[in-house]
């Protein structure tokens, strides 16, 4: 069937669609005005698709920028990237294409789950361009250029979580310090941080060159987001790209988040305007997704790979730090169900504290279904069982699997700043739960608008 496009009155792209990969202003857009929740402010040229702050928002002082809804497809034969990426091949459409979910399935492609919400289909999110720093006042996380992230945990010599309003200086405490901000603040959902990830790999297998991409690489070779990952405030794959210290006597090399020295290389679409520092840096809690506990403080390796994945009707913004009551973000196994629906064997790998890597050869990484388990693994980043190796491949940057579950899991991304061979927009952590803590674990925090 032929698709609809989204156009303006001369045939231009619609500021309030995700825009065309490859090009300027893809992977952000404009906010419609009338949908703008109380206390958003534009920044200068937000509706300049050529400005450094096309789709970027004041909330207070946070910036934050617009991620409008849309549709994905992987590795279709329509694809006018086929012939390059095969199977791997990504396309974004805006939702203005599709009628439904159900007639998009019919050209392969899908809806994010990401703009799935309280059970209504959100029109975009507004995403933290930065990591989590102390609010003036130390009652919430902000998102501010060259920020001190917060660190969740109790050592002294970080800027740490535990010093903050109704903190434990333990992982739940990004809930805590989200929610605080006010509004429908909340700390960025598993969903959120795989459809990023995924239009990076969408916008480098489009790009043409550094203009409307900074980070690209024709060779293929290091064709994603940069982020401090090197032990040396510096990039892995690009050494002489540096951050600035966040000064905590912890460790030197803790980077301040949006402080490289070209920002658009950081971004998830490689611009000014993007969302920044989703490659290293600091691990950042993601939620959405858990496994029950036998107790608040239950850190006991699950025997299966079965996930609780959020319920489509349940509001992010509703969940709470706890564990076990009505809203909160962990369950028990007779509570669950209220909040999640179980995604039995959704992590195919055996339970053994190791690694594994998005990429295996020829073999596709992420599933096109358009229904079932393995459209649950595609939202929440989980490869297809043929497509992660001990080793991975460039084209989705070596990202790593740890794949050691517990219960009341509390999932981790990105990776830190010491962990070049497994960090990047793909990187997951499976392994830990809301009561550890974590010299370098942070958050940012995203919002739904209805």
């Amino acid at each position: 069937m032929m698709a609809r496009r989204l156009m303006g009155a001369r045939g231009a792209r619609r500021l309030d669609a995700i825009g065309v990969q490859g090009e300027m202003g893809f992977g952000v857009g404009v906010c419609p005005p009338a949908l703008l929740p109380a206390g958003f402010v534009p920044l200068a040229g937000y509706d300049d698709p050529q400005s450094g702050n096309f789709g970027n928002y004041l909330y207070g002082v946070s910036q934050c920028v617009w991620v409008p809804a849309h549709y994905y497809r992987i590795g279709h034969l329509e694809s006018p990237r086929y012939a390059a990426y095969g199977l791997d091949a990504v396309d974004i459409a805006p939702l203005s294409a599709y009628a439904s979910d159900a007639s998009a399935n019919l050209d392969g492609y899908i809806l994010d789950r990401s703009f799935i919400d309280g059970g209504i289909l959100q029109p975009g999110v507004m995403v933290d361009k930065y990591m989590a720093s102390p609010s003036a006042d130390n009652t919430h996380g902000v998102s501010v250029a060259e920020g001190v992230p917060i660190s969740l945990t109790t050592t002294s010599t970080y800027t740490r979580s535990q010093t903050m309003a109704g903190c434990a200086g333990q992982y739940h405490d990004a809930l805590t310090l989200s929610r605080a901000r006010g509004g429908a603040w909340q700390c960025t959902n598993a969903f959120v941080y795989t459809m990023l990830a995924r239009l990076a790999t969408a916008h480098g297998q489009a790009a043409t060159g550094p203009e409307a991409c900074a980070w690209y690489d024709a060779a293929g070779l290091t064709n994603w987001p940069k982020g401090a990952n090197n032990n040396a405030l510096g990039d892995s794959s690009e050494p002489s790209l540096l951050w600035l210290s966040a000064g905590d006597a912890g460790s030197a090399v803790k980077p301040r988040t949006g402080s490289c020295a070209v920002p658009a290389k950081t971004a998830h679409n490689g611009q000014a305007n993007g969302i920044m520092d989703l490659n290293g840096g600091m691990w950042e809690v993601a939620i959405g997704v858990t496994i029950p506990g036998a107790s608040a403080s239950d850190a006991v390796v699950a025997s299966n790979g079965d996930l609780w994945v959020l319920r489509p009707e349940v509001a992010i913004a509703t969940l709470t730090p706890g564990w076990a009551g009505p809203t909160d973000a962990w369950q028990s196994a007779a509570s669950i169900d209220a909040l999640y629906e179980r995604a039995e064997g959704a992590m195919w790998w055996s339970n053994a504290a190791a690694w594994v890597y998005l990429g295996n050869g020829a073999e596709q990484v992420f599933s096109g279904a358009t229904s079932g388990l393995d459209r649950v693994r595609t939202a929440l980043g989980i490869p297809r069982p043929a497509g992660a190796s001990a080793g991975g491949t460039a084209r989705f940057g070596n990202d790593g699997l740890y794949r050691y579950w517990r219960r009341n899991l509390a999932l981790l991304v990105s990776g830190n700043w010491v962990d070049a061979s497994i960090s990047g927009v793909g990187c997951r952590s499976w392994n830990v739960s809301r009561t550890v803590a974590g010299l370098a674990v942070s958050f940012r925090a995203s919002a739904y608008v209805l």
